[in-house]
């Protein structure tokens, strides 16, 4: 689930929809949505694409601190 949530921070922190942030991936939107709604796992070639787009900054984990209290307020 943590990866999950990353990748639903990951894309918010940078502004983007589902759809954006799929195409900059090379993933289907519907990859994105079933991945960030639990439907799916994300699979090992989601995540390298992930890793080489996306830097994990000290901002973004700040961002995904404030992003769990906020989105996640029960957590599991």
């Amino acid at each position: 689930m943590d990866e999950i949530i990353q990748i639903k921070a990951m894309r918010k922190f940078h502004n983007l929809t589902q759809e954006q942030f799929a195409k900059k991936l090379g993933f289907s939107r519907s990859v994105i949505s079933d991945v960030e709604s639990m439907r799916r796992k994300p699979s090992a070639n989601l995540l390298l694409a992930i890793s080489r787009n996306f830097e994990r900054t000290d901002e973004f984990f700040s961002f995904l601190d404030t992003f769990i209290k906020i989105e996640y307020k029960n957590p599991i």
